[in-house]
């Protein structure tokens, strides 16, 4: 089994293509087999249900959180959350069969030990939408049609109270499904998906679903930790899987990534960004734009044209006094759809 380490993610991640980057889709909060991304997407939407066709564009506020019912275990930001990061092989049928605790409620602490491990299976993508504070759930299953379960995402504004280092590993698996697959409907409409990947994540106890597309146990990954996507399948729900599908003979661009090596740094270091089209388009003129935490811009590149790859890069030296706390890479494209960034986290 593989450690789930956030600098060796982050480090393998520069192998998607050119790399698992920290990326951000420019609405900040996503692989060949086994590659790890480092990555933080777009965020619009987090607890709305999956009802095929149907909007969920103004979903009814859900209690117990940001992310939903115990949204602190969710997101791995609670006191048990301290548990062994090593993942044990598991499939989505063991834990669709697992029987639900009673009594659970949004007040209820992680269980231990069905919630307090990490579990890594192959999985059928079915389908995925954006929820109402910016998540993403996945719906997976063992087998293409098969019975399915959630995967969740959490978006950025979820995660304020967990730790840098799960942080960095949940960003990194949201943007490598969004690398994968492109962003969920912004309009929150469930759309299916084709392809398989190999993920892991941390076994949670969510709502019961009954007529949609969740568990009707509740069980989830909640959250997703890595996403490793097979390019010998395809997202697309009604393609033959394979081979991957190319781009059109005259992309469109539909967003910006922006990636950010390291993800998490010192002030004085030096930092590698790129930023990249999707679909890859040659010849667009991009720049960034760095501010820290204290919302000072401490570094700026010139705007310089995208190769065939769709991707720009500069290396980047931080000052020596940039403030400590979360910083922002955005990418500057006049013309393209730059509205987000990408994280930067500084430490002492």
């Amino acid at each position: 089994m593989r450690k789930l380490n956030t600098l060796g993610l982050a480090l393998l991640g520069l192998v998607l293509a050119a790399g698992s980057f920290g990326f951000a889709t420019a609405a900040d909060s996503p692989a060949p087999a086994l590659v790890r991304r480092a990555f933080i997407p777009a965020v619009a939407g987090d607890d709305s249900v999956f009802v095929p066709g149907q909007s969920t564009a103004t979903p009814t506020p859900q209690p117990g959180g940001c992310a939903g019912p115990r949204t602190d275990v969710k997101v791995l930001a609670d006191a048990l959350a301290g548990f062994d990061r090593e993942p044990e092989a598991a499939t989505v049928n063991q834990l669709l069969m697992a029987e639900r605790p009673a009594g659970i409620t949004n007040a209820t602490a992680r269980i231990d030990p069905f919630e307090a491990r990490v579990v890594e299976m192959t999985v059928y993508l079915q389908g995925y939408q954006r929820t109402a504070s910016g998540g993403i759930e996945l719906a997976i299953a063992q087998s293409p049609a098969g019975e399915a379960m959630l995967a969740y995402f959490p978006a950025t504004p979820c995660l304020a109270n967990t730790p840098v280092e799960t942080l960095a590993l949940i960003s990194s698996a949201r943007t490598a499904l969004q690398l994968a697959c492109g962003n969920p409907p912004d309009s929150g409409i469930y759309k299916p998906l084709g392809g398989s990947a190999t993920i892991s994540g941390v076994p949670f106890w969510g709502r019961q679903h009954t007529s949609t597309t969740g568990a009707p146990s509740g069980v989830e990954l909640g959250p997703v930790l890595t996403f490793d996507f097979s390019e010998a399948t395809s997202c697309d729900a009604n393609a033959s899987k394979t081979p991957y599908p190319t781009a059109t003979p005259t992309p469109v661009v539909q967003e910006i990534l922006t990636n950010v090596l390291p993800q998490t740094t010192t002030p004085g270091s030096t930092v590698a960004v790129t930023i990249i089209t999707v679909p890859a388009v040659a010849g667009k003129m991009c720049g960034y734009t760095i501010t820290d935490a204290g919302n000072d811009q401490v570094a700026a590149g010139n705007l310089a044209a995208t190769g065939a790859d769709g991707r720009v890069s500069w290396q980047v030296p931080l000052p020596a006094d940039m403030a400590i706390g979360k910083a922002r890479v955005t990418p500057q494209c006049p013309g393209l759809p730059t509205d987000g960034s990408a994280s930067l986290y500084i430490v002492p």
